[in-house]
């Protein structure tokens, strides 16, 4: 029983200690002035957690107090089905930008690289690692052209799409192969306004978008609804430090994009 109790206990410290590091990742944005309403559900959550593990014994005392009337049991059971229907959505859609990230394009397929956010006139991490990607792909794929989709942030002197075609360049990309969509603030605006570029140019339908792993499925989704017929993935690294707070930004994300776009 002490063993038990010793292992039991053991549990609850590593529990606690992996939570409060996941806290402190939904925390950090905030220290880049980049933070937001993901961020602060990530940080509620945590503490929930936190709380529940540090005051085990009173907070089941206190369950066990709420159940013992009527409306106690009612309270419960709205909370388990709320809970059942958060944590089955968080299953299913971490399944589907899985699935997402891994939609292989078609070979020499024109290349979509989403914009983010842009410092001063340099990228980003998160667009940095974006772009090296792209790279990547256009060296791998020589037959293939790029679109870069991003309009302006109202912080900076250029557009997304801008600082995107400057790096490409500066990384030996011909301009040639190169195009440039500025006038997008959204996923929705980058995958329509660059397709109305692929197509006004003459361009390879096939298209390849180049974004986050985690932001992948929800592109494509856009793009089958605007009748793209071949579009796959080229998906790039999140920095672990962002991870967090964008899984749950694309999970609210993904349900906007599907019930807003209900016809």
């Amino acid at each position: 029983m002490k063993k038990n109790r010793i292992i039991i206990n053991f549990l609850r410290v590593v529990f606690f200690c992996l939570t409060g590091a996941l806290l402190a990742l939904y925390i950090y944005p905030f220290s880049i002035n980049y933070g937001g309403l993901a961020n602060l559900i990530g940080i509620a959550i945590c503490l929930a957690i936190m709380t529940l593990i540090a005051f085990w014994s009173k907070c089941k005392r206190l369950y066990l107090n709420i159940r013992k009337n009527k409306k106690g049991e009612i309270f419960e059971n709205i909370i388990a089905v709320i809970l059942c229907i958060l944590i089955l959505w968080g299953i299913i859609g971490t399944g589907l930008m899985i699935y997402g990230a891994n939609v292989k394009p078609a070979e020499n397929a024109t290349a979509i690289v989403l914009g983010f956010k842009v410092d001063a006139s340099h990228p980003s991490q998160m667009l940095k690692e974006r772009l090296d990607t792209a790279v990547d792909y256009l060296n791998s794929n020589p037959n293939s052209k790029c679109v870069v989709s991003g309009g302006l942030d109202s912080d900076n002197a250029i557009t997304e799409a801008q600082c995107m075609y400057d790096y490409l360049i500066a990384h030996r990309i011909s301009s040639e192969r190169l195009y440039i969509e500025n006038q997008a603030t959204n996923t929705d605006e980058n995958i329509i306004f660059s397709y109305n570029i692929i197509k006004n140019c003459g361009l390879n339908k096939n298209v390849a978008i180049i974004s986050d792993g985690f932001h992948e499925f929800r592109a494509l989704y856009i793009a089958k609804r605007i009748d793209i017929q071949s579009a796959g993935a080229v998906s790039s690294k999140t920095p672990l430090k962002f991870l967090p707070e964008f899984h749950i930004r694309e999970l609210l994300a993904i349900v906007n994009e599907v019930f807003t776009n209900i016809k």
